[in-house]
């Protein structure tokens, strides 16, 4: 797995000064055909090969900005996912449709206890998923590899933010793919995965009070599409049920100064880039609690009402399903 960890590295401090958007499941990687089904659904199934409401996963988390602007202090994303139906060829390939919603808040410290709610994204998803071939790595080494392909909504509101006589409202939906490798380990409690996804971005609106950064640029009115690579690794430690963890993520996007849905992909002229890592430590059980640092670059970090950047640097915890997200 060193070849994955200087991956992780690379991607988290890869020097740039461009950005892409905030997604709200941007450090979660949601593969819910990676965890088996659990007897007690099986039993329940009337034909194993079309098992309906399969599974389920959730994650939340609070973390307490450590390095920021005075428009972060605190940030709380959770989500989750439930399989509405897997499906078992007779070749023993699965696939699965499942629902995805997500949401993140930060707060600012502007208020008389430090925790202002300034403002939310949250995302909504329907993903059909099914199992490839593995991917082979040499001659000894096959990788179970998945393809999910389908479509987001995202948006971006206000919340305490009357007093500052500002807002952005945001909205930018896509086409989404990803092909999710889980890399070869070398013992039941190592587990890695590395994905990659793109975006084709229909539904986009960016509206900005004051009127005067609506010129401020980059606009999600001019995004065309966007390409992301997550790497996930958790491994367990000497003392009973605790494991460390790591992951890093970094994302391209393309704008055009054409708006029209099909003119734009011959006009994009702008590229930007957010990237970002985690390290911690986790307790395993029936659910799975993390605790560590948190980095990541944007330079749109959708806070202010106009594109500011900032390298954010928080301390935080986080419970997760202990199957089907990483």
């Amino acid at each position: 797995m060193n070849i994955l960890l200087c991956a992780c590295i690379v991607l988290a401090f890869l020097p740039t000064m461009i950005q892409a958007q905030r997604i709200p499941e941007r450090f979660i990687l949601i593969n819910p055909l990676s965890a088996p089904l659990s007897r007690e659904v099986i039993a329940k199934a009337a034909d194993s090969s079309c098992v309906w409401m399969a599974s389920s996963g959730f994650w939340s988390g609070f973390e307490r900005y450590l390095a920021s602007d005075n428009a972060h202090a605190w940030r709380n994303p959770f989500g989750g996912y439930a399989e509405i139906v897997r499906l078992r060829s007779a070749s023993g390939k699965q696939s699965s449709i499942f629902a995805i919603g997500t949401f993140e808040h930060v707060a600012d410290p502007n208020n008389d206890i430090s925790f202002n709610p300034r403002a939310v994204w949250w995302e909504e998803g329907i993903i059909y998923a099914t199992e490839l071939d593995s991917l082979r790595l040499g001659t000894t080494f096959a990788a179970p590899s998945t393809l999910q392909v389908g479509y987001y909504h995202r948006c971006r509101h206000e919340i305490d933010n009357l007093f500052r006589n500002e807002s952005r409202i945001m909205i930018y939906g896509s086409l989404t793919g990803k092909y999710i490798v889980q890399l070869p380990s070398t013992s039941p409690q190592e587990s890695a995965f590395i994905a990659a996804r793109t975006d084709i971005y229909t539904i986009r609106t960016d509206y900005r009070f004051p009127f005067r950064h609506t010129t401020t640029l980059p606009s999600y009115f001019d995004l065309v599409g966007s390409f992301g690579l997550n790497a996930h690794y958790r491994n367990a430690l000497p003392w009973k049920q605790l494991g460390w963890y790591a992951s890093a993520r970094i994302l391209a996007a393309g704008y055009a100064a054409n708006r029209e849905f099909f003119g734009r992909f011959g006009a994009i002229n702008a590229g930007r880039l957010d990237y970002g890592a985690t390290l911690g430590l986790a307790i395993e059980g029936a659910v799975r609690c993390q605790i560590g640092l948190h980095y990541e670059y944007l330079a749109d970090p959708e806070v202010k009402p106009f594109p500011e950047p900032q390298h954010l640097l928080s301390i935080g915890f986080t419970f997760l399903s202990p199957q089907g997200l990483w």
